[in-house]
């Protein structure tokens, strides 16, 4: 066996150290394989391997926790078998749709159910 090189990094090519960004869609495995580039199943995990209703609750509650766009105070979250049940108030149909929308966009949520009620503007 014979010793390895004190400079390891001289037997490296330099597409190995080029960053990924560098790397280009010509060498991605997708498209060495011939195949199109695409970002749709961006976050689609295996089958078997659903996820944890506390699980989902933690995600969906740190979204709309750390969402500039809605205040979501006092809205409730609970998760049965993926589907999730919103419930509670919020200022304006606006935020209902958006709070929906970003909880739908979480990875493992099958269904949302929105009992979200809007406020009524204070007199």
């Amino acid at each position: 066996m014979t010793p390895a090189p004190a400079d390891c990094s001289a037997r490296r090519s330099s597409s190995t150290t080029a960053p990924p960004a560098a790397w280009g869609a010509a060498r991605s495995p997708a498209a060495a394989r011939g195949g199109v580039l695409s970002s749709s199943y961006a976050g689609v995990g295996p089958v078997a391997h659903p996820r944890s209703d506390a699980s989902l609750v933690d995600d969906v509650q740190h979204v709309l926790t750390h969402s500039p766009e809605v205040g979501a105070g006092d809205v409730e979250v609970r998760v049965e078998a993926g589907e999730v049940t919103l419930s509670g108030s919020v200022e304006d149909h606006a935020a209902r749709r958006r709070i929906e929308d970003l909880v739908v966009a979480v990875s493992g949520v099958r269904v949302v159910s929105n009992h979200l009620r809007v406020r009524r503007p204070e007199s």
